[in-house]
């Protein structure tokens, strides 16, 4: 019976952790298919329009119109939250676990989005045809987008299964949220805000 009760309490301690570590490669491996997906769409984008992504994404139709025509779209919406493209049925929270984007805050952001033929979730937040859209004092932006990589499924967290995607006029970071040691330049690790990349990228 001791043995019996051991065996329990190890398990009681270990399944909950075993099962947190699969989570968490899940939502790694599912977060940078979908930044490699992105990326080689926008590659292709980029390669279509001559090698410059300015004058591209003038408005947020456009921007998810030729965002579609690269990602097999299977559903667009023009008020993302009220017509089922996005996560707004639910509250969103940092990883770390305070709220960072409520309902209420979900359906005000109504802009146009897209579900792709796996079920990942895109909002488009803002476009700017000159990609000149400065994004927390660093980041020139052609267009900001949100993506939750598994639809309206839990958890609803920024750093988990939501993430920003920053498209930016430059190759290199086309698909990536910032720059490559964006961990340094914008991570705020109290919260787990724009913390995606030393998350999923370095560890």
């Amino acid at each position: 019976m001791l043995a019996l009760v051991i065996i329990g309490m190890v398990g009681a301690l270990t399944i909950p952790a075993l099962k947190n570590s699969i989570e968490e490669t899940h939502y790694k491996i599912s977060t940078k298919r979908i930044y490699s997906v992105v990326s080689a769409a926008l590659t292709k984008i980029k390669q279509d329009y001559g090698g410059d992504l300015r004058g591209v994404f003038t408005n947020d139709t456009q921007t998810r119109n030729i965002l579609c025509n690269e990602l097999n779209c299977v559903k667009t919406c023009d008020n993302s939250t009220t017509e089922g493209c996005f996560t707004g049925l639910a509250d969103a929270y940092f990883a770390t676990g305070s709220l960072s984007w409520s309902q209420a805050g979900w359906q005000g952001l109504n802009g146009r989005g897209f579900i792709t033929a796996d079920g990942t979730q895109f909002v488009i937040d803002k476009s700017n045809s000159n990609c000149n859209y400065v994004a927390w004092n660093t980041y020139k932006l052609c267009a900001f987008l949100f993506v939750d990589i598994n639809g309206f499924k839990a958890p609803n967290k920024l750093g988990k299964d939501i993430h920003y995607i920053y498209i930016v006029n430059n190759e290199r970071s086309a698909g990536i949220p910032g720059y490559p040691g964006l961990d340094e330049r914008g991570c705020t690790p109290s919260t787990g805000d724009r913390c995606e990349y030393a998350w999923v990228f370095t560890q």
